[in-house]
């Protein structure tokens, strides 16, 4: 159960509600400078790392004014499919902005990468394409579990990417005597963690891989690249257990000092591809309550369905809901929140504490800029809501 807080949005609780009544609820709306704050932000932290790059996820908000918002503030992109590719090209990204990262062998796509310039994320020799890539990044699996500094495991027993250390060895000499011309190293494990040992941890296995890459093969990888992985605290309780990013940043400064600069390895460059630690918090999913069930916690049907906001779905992921201009301690009771199609024990939230809702309240998803992308299923009736961007002069478009 979590405490109801305030709302804490990027806008008075008076004008949102003056925009929801003028617009058909459901709706996302995302905060143009709080995204160009963030992700200045990222960059700072990592202006030590001479050559530091950061690419978004764009799976994470293909919304094209969001890209090019990030493009503008100096991030690439990381693209899985034609689709996102070609997103990437119309957003303004190109040749080394964009990584690709196919699980298998897809020719239109390759076709795409290699036109654009693109890296390649290679996830084994099943993932290779046609002609050897002009840079790549090879996908790194540890065969054991990791242990942070803080003495916390990272484990990797469910993951599906990557490739053991001896494979990924191979791989290189394969695609150094193909004509590859950079080679650098990539290591996914976590979406969303909290600690500030994580990315430490990550960095130490990739920079180790990287010696034992030069000692091995003779190849200086070009760059060892962190992925995804900084962590948002969607849970009111966990907000001030956020890693600062100049604490991470200084940590991987020292083990680069420690492993790789004694190996000769000084020119390896960072990067980051960092997507729910961006642009989460901020965003908005906004839906009208259009029913009050009485049930042993009072249900509150809304106006969207699961497919509209798929990151609300699963019970595992905990976004802070609360009611628009109700920030009244007194009263407040147990409810679950669920959409609007016939589902029998689907939940968009559960147990929240919130005070009495009626009929036209709008319920605020908070933290809803990244992994909730509205998506229509054709069959389910459902499309796509409205998005809106809250631009830098106070403005709110549609995007």
């Amino acid at each position: 159960m979590d405490t109801y807080a305030a709302d804490a949005l990027f806008l008075s609780p008076r004008k949102l509600s003056t925009f929801a009544k003028q617009r058909t609820a459901p709706f996302y709306l995302y905060d143009e400078a709080g995204i160009r704050a963030a992700a200045k932000a990222l960059l700072d932290a990592f202006g030590a790392f001479s050559g530091f790059r950061q690419y978004f996820p764009a799976a994470l908000n293909p919304n094209p004014a969001i890209l090019r918002i990030l493009q503008e503030s100096g991030f690439g992109v990381l693209c899985d499919n034609e689709a996102q590719l070609r997103l990437a090209a119309d957003c303004g990204f190109a040749g080394e902005q964009i990584l690709f990262a196919p699980m298998v062998f897809l020719p239109a796509a390759e076709a795409l990468a290699t036109e654009l310039d693109c890296t390649f994320v290679l996830d084994g020799p099943h993932a290779l394409p046609r002609r050897a890539p002009k840079r790549a990044l090879l996908s790194l699996r540890p065969v054991q579990k990791l242990r942070a500094d803080d003495g916390t495991p990272i484990s990797f027993d469910n993951l599906k990417t990557g490739m053991p250390e001896a494979d990924l060895l191979r791989l290189a000499k394969r695609l150094q005597c193909g004509g590859t011309q950079s080679i650098g190293l990539i290591l996914h494990a976590c979406r969303n963690d909290l600690r500030e040992a994580y990315y430490p941890a990550i960095a130490q296995e990739l920079f180790t891989c990287a010696v034992h890459l030069k000692e091995q093969t003779g190849i200086t990888p070009d760059c060892c690249n962190l992925a995804d992985g900084l962590g948002v605290a969607y849970h009111r309780s966990t907000a001030d257990r956020e890693p600062e990013l100049s604490a991470i940043a200084g940590r991987i400064q020292a083990l680069r000092e420690g492993l790789l600069l004694p190996a000769g390895l000084d020119s390896v460059r960072l990067e980051l591809a960092a997507g729910r630690g961006v642009l989460a918090k901020h965003g908005i999913f906004a839906a009208r309550v259009m029913a009050v069930k009485p049930l042993k916690n009072t249900l509150l049907l809304l106006d969207a369905a699961a497919q509209q906001f798929p990151d609300a779905s699963p019970l595992t992921t905990y976004h802070h809901v609360s009611l628009c201009g109700k920030n009244q301690i007194q009263g407040r009771i147990l409810c679950d929140v669920a959409g609007c199609q016939m589902d029998l024990r689907g939940l968009f939230a559960s147990r929240r504490l919130l005070p009495p809702a009626e009929l036209g309240d709008l319920l605020i998803f908070h933290d809803a800029g990244a992994g909730g992308h509205a998506q229509s299923v054709p069959g389910t009736g459902f499309a796509p809501c409205d998005e809106f961007l809250l631009t830098a002069n106070g403005e709110i478009i549609q995007i």
